[in-house]
């Protein structure tokens, strides 16, 4: 084949390729959409598994989303104080409300990503005091009134 007619066919294909994108966007975003709603309802109904689950789908989509961030810190926190924590729980609230903290630039979402992660932080230190492990102990408010005072009326 020549030179001009490989051209010709990797514009083509490169065309093909995007449209093709271009067309599954208004399908991503509805379905991106839809999770959030999901994950949304499922934190504010009080179940934290589902929550999380849904947050963790909207991650592995590519969200990256300060409010995204701070919901899932949420929903893992829940999950924590329902006493349905995984091992990890704590560490993956933490992370969510580090990222909504970086990836905000409103000062008021930065300053509650920033006392919510105070709070899990604290909460990871008395586990760790409780376990016999020496530990430097801030005072902090209870997980629980902190995530009453986070979560949405």
């Amino acid at each position: 084949m020549k030179a001009a007619g490989r051209g010709a066919l990797r514009v083509l294909l490169f065309a093909s390729c995007a449209a093709m994108l271009l067309v599954d966007l208004p399908a991503q975003a509805s379905e991106v959409d839809d999770l959030y709603t999901r994950a949304r309802t499922a934190l504010a109904e009080g179940r934290p598994q589902e929550a999380t689950s849904a947050f963790e789908a909207l991650a592995d989509r590519g969200v990256l989303d300060a409010k995204v961030s701070f919901d899932r810190g949420l929903a893992y926190a829940a999950r924590v104080r329902a006493g349905a924590d995984a091992p990890g729980d704590l560490g993956q609230a933490a992370h969510g409300f580090e990222e909504a903290r970086e990836l905000t630039r409103d000062p008021v979402v930065r300053a509650r990503a920033q006392q919510a992660l105070d709070v899990v932080r604290g909460e990871v230190a008395r586990r760790r005091a409780r376990a016999g492990e020496s530990v430097d102990l801030e005072k902090a408010p209870a997980l629980g009134r902190v995530l009453v005072r986070l979560l949405p009326e």
